[in-house]
């Protein structure tokens, strides 16, 4: 395996001035963020203590990166970033098979519903897309990408209040699969496109959280009803 080094990421300020104002140029980390993903994109397979230093790495480097002061273009690429971060994560990540046979991913729970419910969430936030396998999401080319986010965005949100939180498990790594699959057709998508699936992104990424936390708490009340019932 190549030697992982960890950058340091600086964003560095410029004063230029004259006699009239001072401007400050802020010089963009993203560049140098890319690099490492394209280093460690070709490392091949990766053990799960690599996968822990390799992910050390990423913490370190992106830390106390102020995204609320980038501007749209630059939102869109650190997004792009995390997206293939997360690509990554998920492709290094051991699964294990649920009891119904259906994937289980480490980390986004992929496989916690049942086969049949997971196969109802998939048509209905993706409808009746043509996949070679689980990971085939080639149906989301460069000109329905941003009706396939617009899309996904409308039905988590329609379903942010009736969701278990097994059921956003799934969904978000339906997501997750989806911005993998935006990183390679990235380059063919209009740029009015991608700003706009950039600001679905910043929408949808707190939902699955929030979703998550509201249904687990419902979860847990039911559970104190039940038992109090018995």
């Amino acid at each position: 395996m190549k030697k992982l080094i960890l950058l340091t990421i600086v964003a560095a300020g410029f004063i230029a001035c004259n006699s009239n104002k001072v401007e400050t140029v802020e010089v963009s980390p993203m560049t140098s963020l890319e690099a490492w993903l394209d280093s460690i994109d070709g490392l091949g397979d990766v053990t799960p203590e690599q996968m822990t230093a390799i992910a050390d790495e990423y913490t370190a480097a992106t830390a106390g990166f102020d995204v609320e002061a980038l501007d749209e273009a630059q939102k869109a690429e650190w997004q792009a970033i995390n997206d293939r971060w997360n690509a990554f994560k998920m492709n290094n990540t051991p699964t294990e098979e649920g009891e119904d046979g259906a994937k289980v991913d480490g980390e986004s729970g992929a496989g916690t519903v049942s086969e049949a419910h997971a196969k109802e969430i998939f048509a209905e936030f993706l409808g009746d897309v043509k996949m070679a396998d689980a990971n085939d999401y080639s149906f989301m080319t460069a000109e329905n990408a941003l009706a396939t986010f617009e899309g996904f965005a409308a039905k988590a949100t329609a379903h942010k209040d009736d969701y278990s939180s097994d059921d956003w498990n799934f969904v978000k790594a339906i997501y997750e699969k989806l911005g993998a699959r935006k990183n390679v057709i990235e380059k063919d998508l209009a740029a009015a496109d991608n700003l706009k699936i950039a600001k679905l992104k910043l929408k949808l990424a707190p939902m699955f959280k929030i979703g998550k936390i509201a249904a687990k708490i419902d979860e847990k009340v039911e559970q104190k009803e039940a038992e109090t019932a018995e």
